[in-house]
């Protein structure tokens, strides 16, 4: 046995697979991990029969599960591959700046989405291991009024691959991820004009609805990831009290919300110096929860909002079909079904 070392010696990486559950082995993205980690679970089936003896007996091996949640700053130059193994099937725009326009919506229809990813991670100084087959089944992407955004993945994988040669290229671009003072929340009132609200804080969460719990005889694995529900969105928002938001909860209007993000950064040296880095995020069917209220206190007072986005409506890409989210992300990749 070997120390894992220092965990600074460790890395993570992503990419896109060719074919389901056939590991990605070359052109690997290096991923800035912030905190947390993919864990292999072998469960126990117990074994507690009469055999004239009150000692414990040894558990069989059961399910094997491989997840992860991770946490990453939100950098825009990883944001659209995350988005394309996340959703996939989006449509590109090429702008006449050099940029290009990646459109993703609410996945709808089928039995899952198209794209799954390897991983490969090492802890430490330890050999790497190296998952298939992955999904992403859930994001919650958020900010809070100091730091940079977050986007939190909850990841589960078909199979895995231990003491594998760890990599010795680390290449990661020099970009900023989104911070804090570059989104914006705009939000328009069932009947009313679209106005700026300035929040304290924001999180997003977009559920697919997979069922990771898909075990069938002849496997300790996952058999197949597949939609066991509809997918749910929802956003939650620290603002300024506003009785108007209170009067909508119990009245059941709904809203029409657009997450603006726009860094300063170009997203290429060869672009022109208006092709900077864009996330929208339109929600276009929103409620507030019914127990929405305004709290009472000696200070200047905030009210948390929840939405349920989930009711779905039009978007500019959507056009007449109804649906919960569009995103727009602009990048300097051209179209990452090419990927």
């Amino acid at each position: 046995m070997s120390e894992t070392g220092i965990g600074k010696d460790g890395y993570l990486k992503f990419q896109k697979e060719t074919t389901y559950n056939t590991p990605a082995t070359t052109g690997m993205e290096l991923m800035p991990a912030a905190e947390g980690q993919i864990n292999s679970t072998i469960a126990d089936i117990e074994n507690s029969n009469i055999i004239g003896s009150r000692l414990k007996q040894a558990p069989c091996a059961g399910r094997i599960s491989h997840s992860g949640e991770l946490t990453f700053s939100l950098y825009p130059n990883l944001l659209g591959m995350l988005l394309d193994i996340f959703i996939g099937g989006g449509t590109d725009v090429d702008n006449e700046d050099g940029s290009y326009t990646h459109k993703w919506l609410t996945p709808l229809t089928g039995l899952a989405t198209p794209n799954s990813f390897t991983a490969h991670q090492a802890l430490g100084n330890d050999l790497a291991k190296v998952f298939s087959g992955g999904k992403i089944t859930s994001i919650v992407m958020a900010s809070d009024n100091e730091g940079n955004q977050t986007i939190q993945l909850n990841t589960f994988f078909k199979s895995a691959l231990y003491d594998q040669a760890r990599h010795s290229t680390f290449l990661f671009d020099n970009v900023c991820a989104y911070r804090f003072g570059e989104i914006k929340v705009y939000i328009t009132p069932e009947g009313g004009a679209e106005a700026l609200y300035k929040a304290a804080s924001s999180e997003l969460s977009i559920d697919l609805g997979y069922n990771t719990e898909d075990y069938k005889l002849g496997s300790f694995e996952i058999d197949s990831f597949k939609f066991n529900t509809a997918p749910t969105v929802s956003l939650s928002l620290n603002i300024p009290a506003d009785d108007a938001f209170l009067k909508a909860a119990r009245e059941k209007k709904s809203f029409a919300i657009r997450l603006a993000i726009e860094s300063k950064q170009k997203v290429s040296e060869s672009a022109q110096a208006t092709a900077v880095y864009k996330t929208t995020i339109y929600l276009p069917g929103c409620r507030l929860s019914p127990d929405t209220e305004i709290p009472n206190g000696t200070e200047f007072i905030n009210m948390d909002l929840s939405f349920d986005c989930s009711y779905g409506g039009t978007t500019p890409a959507a056009g007449t079909a109804k649906t919960m989210f569009e995103i727009d992300h602009t990048d300097s990749v051209e179209s990452y079904s090419q990927s």
